[in-house]
């Protein structure tokens, strides 16, 4: 049985790869944190996304039986960037696809969405790398509406 955490994360996935624009054949990582700082450049387009570990679920009650539980998780997406910093040389082409991806993203997360257990699917925003290196990426965090049940405790 999966937990409620790694349904949202199969669930936030299935949807970018399904319906985002170049999308359909990236790597996905499912579950474990990743940094950007340590992303290897292989050829690949990836999709990692996991719960946040430094934003702690919150509660609120809902009914006498459930809470709503607001929980918070990473989308990372990376690929390879390697003529950008080997010769210093600025794709431009590719870096203006690469900021489309991420709108179209970003796109996937407003008006609300809702998956799997959750009622509320709410975009909070995207980082961008400070400079060219031999990875091109972004990270968004996504915060997640879920009713938890406890009727039969």
């Amino acid at each position: 049985m999966a937990s409620d955490f790694e349904t949202t994360c199969i669930a936030i996935s299935d949807l970018l790869t399904v319906n985002v624009p170049g999308m359909g054949a990236v790597t996905v990582h499912k579950l474990v944190p990743w940094d950007p700082a340590e992303l290897v450049a292989d050829g690949d387009r990836h999709l990692a996304v996991w719960p946040v570990a430094d934003s702690p679920e919150v509660t609120e009650p809902l009914t006498l039986d459930s809470l709503n539980a607001v929980q918070t998780y990473r989308v990372l997406v990376w690929e390879n960037a390697g003529v950008e910093s080997s010769r210093q040389i600025l794709d431009e082409q590719a870096a203006s696809d690469f900021l489309q991806l991420q709108n179209d993203t970003r796109r996937m997360f407003h008006p609300f969405r809702t998956f799997a257990n959750t009622w509320k699917v709410r975009y909070r925003g995207t980082a961008f790398p400070e400079r060219p290196s031999t990875v091109r990426w972004f990270e968004m965090e996504i915060t997640v509406d879920a009713a938890l049940e406890f009727a039969g405790l």
